[in-house]
């Protein structure tokens, strides 16, 4: 879908599974899975994309979200960190990147960051999280308060919103989660 607004699209992931399952549909523009009903029972559906879609305008590639570079892939337009804050090992770290000197994104391009905040220790060491504690002052500080930290002197807020999301466990199980949006741009 991104590929109907910019030239090029380039998706990342630590996950060497989620990046050749990508692969495989910008090659072929379909995959089969497999989904769960209930015990051992399961669907085999054909996951396909749209044929308006240019899937050539699209790469991937396997790498930590926390050591990109702008050396390494150059400057981006905007970058959409989805799901992921909460869990890998550094998450001030990958937004830093973002908007480091050199910044993975743009002078006056834009950086969406969507979180489940669900921070564990299993993930994340506790003394990286960007929210979810209490400080030693007995203040709550939470995600926002976290991103607002790194971003505030080189990002410009342009909004907030909380989105719905429905993860299908199997056909009588899902999660409902909000997940917390907040849309940035990088200032000059």
């Amino acid at each position: 879908e991104l590929t109907n607004t910019f030239r090029e699209v380039v998706g990342v992931d630590s996950s060497e599974a989620f990046i050749n399952a990508a692969e495989e549909m910008k090659k072929e523009g379909q995959r089969a899975f497999s989904r769960k009903e209930e015990g051992e029972i399961e669907s085999h559906l054909m996951a396909s994309i749209d044929v308006t879609i240019d899937r050539t305008r699209c790469s991937f590639l396997v790498d930590d979200p926390c050591s990109m570079a702008a050396r390494n892939y150059g400057e981006f337009d905007a970058v959409l960190v989805s799901d992921c804050l909460d869990r890998i090992h550094a998450p001030a770290e990958c937004l830093e990147r973002l908007v480091g000197e050199p910044g993975l994104v743009k002078v006056g391009g834009i950086v969406v960051v969507a979180s489940r905040t669900r921070w564990t220790e299993r993930r994340t060491r506790k003394d990286k999280w960007l929210g979810g504690t209490v400080n030693s002052a007995g203040k709550e500080e939470y995600a926002m308060d976290g991103i607002k930290s790194i971003f505030e002197e080189r990002m410009e807020l342009l909004t907030t919103l909380d989105m719905p999301l429905l993860i299908r466990n199997d056909a009588r199980n899902y999660q409902y989660s909000i997940v917390e949006a907040s849309v940035w741009k990088r200032k000059a």
